[in-house]
């Protein structure tokens, strides 16, 4: 199917009902994939299209291709539009309730973007959510437990596929470096992210 938005031309992109219809690819040898807990960046674009079907959690994609204690890394979307949680599969591995400036499902198309470094090698804070090129909210990981995600990925849900994604996705991507706010602009404005050894 061929979406357009008014930001950018038209191109493909996948559809989800609300069911456990997702794209999974975990086979390691070809993903490559964020694993462990490492610094990272997951981006696409998104369209939430109806909160009448499917969760009131919704994940557009994650990291992670084998459901089990903290082997994913999940955006989970609220439907109030000012919330997220960073699920990583685990009570105590979980990042809950936060606050963002901006409403992502909306029934609009929006570039959506978190990225996360590890304590060790960062300054709080270490959560970051980007919308539309700009960051909306973020959080100093409160739990001390390292990310154990596994690798793989899955676009309109995540592992345990009990969190359902209802409408559209375009244009993933995962890279294994936290992006600084002027790349994240960058890719909301169309352009390449620039090759970088990680750390």
């Amino acid at each position: 199917q061929t979406v357009s938005d008014l930001h950018r031309t038209a191109e493909p992109s996948l559809r989800f009902d609300g069911s456990t219809n997702a794209v999974n690819d975990n086979v390691t040898s070809t993903t490559g994939g964020v694993t462990g807990d490492s610094p990272r960046t997951m981006m696409g674009w998104i369209k939430y299209e109806s909160t009448s079907v499917g969760t009131g959690q919704p994940i557009p994609f994650s990291l992670g291709g084998t459901a089990g204690s903290n082997g994913s890394f999940a955006l989970v979307l609220l439907l109030n539009g000012t919330h997220v949680n960073v699920y990583g599969q685990a009570g105590g591995n979980d990042e809950t309730d936060i606050a963002v400036s901006k409403n992502v499902v909306d029934g609009k198309w929006h570039h959506l973007v978190v990225t996360y470094t590890p304590l060790a090698g960062s300054t709080a804070p270490n959560i970051k959510i980007y919308a539309d090129g700009v960051e909306v909210g973020s959080r100093n990981r409160e739990t001390t437990t390292a990310y154990a995600t596994t690798a793989g990925w899955v676009i309109g849900d995540w592992a345990n596929t009990d969190r359902p994604w209802n409408g559209e996705v375009k244009s993933f991507s995962a890279h294994n470096r936290a992006l600084a706010d002027t790349e994240v602009a960058a890719a909301y404005n169309g352009e390449s992210t620039p090759w970088k050894y990680a750390d």
